[in-house]
């Protein structure tokens, strides 16, 4: 699978935030600020996931989301796929209860959990064997969704992305239109006809 640079997604994020009137100048790292002095952490993902970094596996462990106000993550439309970008601007205390939440639940089942300190919560709803705390955030959290148009990777340059980005293309817009979540669009191509 394709993977787009961290430094795109990252830029692409700045300017998301720009574009919706909350620039962002840089302190340290990927902590930014927004002009009212609100502190943003600004992650990344190829894969549609918020890492929550944790400093031990307890339950109370401080996370690398922790103490800052808003957290910003920045991810493509469809995972691993150049072409446009999302970015969600999310108080930063309901994402971090989020991921405690989440991995309690995930302690609580029968995989091995031991000493893992990166607790993950999924934005797209697959696979869907997983529990619900797990997954689903884009719809969950679409009210911190970032109005913005903004493209990293070969579809910024003019170039095709590929039959499966038009395929996910497609699935998202016929998803806004109809009203539902694209996970229950289907689109099927017949190559033998």
């Amino acid at each position: 699978m394709e993977k787009i640079p961290t430094d795109d997604l990252l830029q692409g994020a700045l300017e998301i935030m720009q574009q919706a009137g909350k620039p962002l100048s840089k302190k340290k790292g990927r902590l930014y600020e927004m002009p009212n002095k609100q502190t943003v952490k600004v992650l990344t993902s190829n894969d549609r996931k918020l890492h929550a970094n944790a400093d031990s596996p307890d339950e109370d462990a401080k996370l690398n989301i922790d103490g800052v106000d808003w957290v910003l993550i920045s991810m493509p439309k469809v995972a691993r796929t150049p072409g446009e970008i999302e970015g969600y601007l999310i108080p930063a205390s309901e994402a971090s209860d989020a991921a405690r939440r989440a991995h309690q639940e995930w302690k609580a089942t029968s995989l091995s959990t031991e000493g893992n300190t990166t607790w993950i919560l999924h934005f797209d709803n697959s696979p869907e064997a997983w529990p619900e705390g797990w997954r689903g955030y884009a719809q969950k959290w679409k009210k911190y969704l970032l109005s913005g148009a903004v493209s990293v990777g070969p579809e910024k340059k003019g170039k095709a992305t590929g039959l499966r980005a038009e395929v996910e293309s497609a699935k998202e817009r016929i998803s806004k239109a109809a009203g539902v979540p694209s996970e229950a669009v289907h689109i099927s191509i017949d190559f033998t006809s």
